[in-house]
């Protein structure tokens, strides 16, 4: 299992530098690790980004089912050069935070589909597709996301899974969890999961 821990900092990383790769709503830093090439996704930070989370219509993609149209859009357009970058990588470990955990696990998809199986880590990350498509994909090839959810953070919780939305693997749920409508919001930020996994390394 990957250390939660240490892609937690290397998402709050891809917050404070600049990206080594920007397209759209797209932005990544890229590490060479023990593991392999690590690609850190950044999550919303801006009106762009915020704009990419609200486009929440079902979009259909042949293999993935309906997908959410801003999370779509923003990873194909980055994909061909993420998957230049796999293909020239022993192994590929994609993580992200938020927004960044979404367009983690459809650019890590969208490789499976091609042949090449990354990792994958998220933390905090939005629902991504309607019905179970995606997970089914990943099980193809027993490498199934590892999905953490921080106590009460509201955005791994959306869209609504009334309406559909599924994720493509269990939540891994770290952290005091309960009903707290503040800690909704608060327990999203990426240096709160770092501080839980810090202090259960």
């Amino acid at each position: 299992m990957l250390d939660a821990h240490a892609f937690a900092l290397l998402c709050q990383e891809a917050y404070q530098v600049e990206p080594d790769y920007a397209l759209g709503s797209f932005r990544a830093i890229f590490r060479l690790r023990p593991e392999g090439l690590v690609i850190a996704i950044r999550g919303t930070d801006d009106g762009e980004t915020a704009v990419t989370d609200i486009a929440a219509m079902p979009w259909p993609i042949r293999g993935l089912g309906a997908v959410h149209l801003g999370f779509w859009e923003a990873s194909t357009h980055a994909y061909l050069d993420m998957r230049l970058r796999a293909r020239q990588a022993d192994h590929v470990i994609i993580t992200g935070h938020s927004l960044g955990g979404a367009l983690a696990l459809l650019i890590a998809a969208e490789l499976v589909m091609d042949g090449i199986v990354p990792e994958v880590i998220t933390f905090g990350a939005p629902r991504v597709s309607i019905g179970g498509q995606m997970a089914q994909l990943f099980a193809h090839v027993s490498l199934m996301p590892q999905m953490y959810r921080h106590g009460c953070d509201i955005v791994p919780m959306l869209p609504p899974q009334e309406l559909g939305w599924v994720h493509p693997a269990p939540l891994i749920p770290i952290g005091a969890v309960g009903h707290d409508v503040v800690r909704e919001i608060e327990d999203h930020a990426i240096s709160k999961y770092i501080a839980v996994l810090e202090a259960s390394a």
